[in-house]
């Protein structure tokens, strides 16, 4: 996690455009990570205009070396309502509380 957050930190130097941060993102990642690993993530930028660029990495960074992306752009009007998911983050959840409470989270209630 901490050389994908270098390696992002690093190209938002330069630039911003999702689709291009996210291709130089997949290319360093998969010359350092094992051939068994591989990084998802969404990349939002949110202008002060209201103006949302994203982009979600579909293969996940680092499964090809060569990959493109795209990257899509929504203009939002005052009162719009942005509903964000996220898988990942459940699945952190319930890891903490099988960690936390491993009896009760491995228990098959019989």
């Amino acid at each position: 996690m901490a050389m994908v957050k270098s390696a992002v930190r690093m190209r938002l130097a330069t630039s911003s455009e999702p689709q291009v941060l996210l291709e130089d993102l997949n290319r360093i990642m998969s010359e350092l990570m094992a051939a068994e690993m591989f990084v998802t993530l969404a990349f939002v930028s949110l202008a002060k205009s209201n103006d949302l660029d994203f982009a979600t990495p579909n293969p996940p960074i680092g499964i090809f070396k060569e990959q493109k992306f795209a990257s899509s752009h929504v203009e939002f009007s005052s009162g719009d309502t942005l509903p964000a998911l996220s898988f990942g983050a459940s699945q952190q959840v319930v890891q903490k509380q099988e960690e936390t409470y491993p009896t009760i989270a491995g228990s098959t209630g019989a």
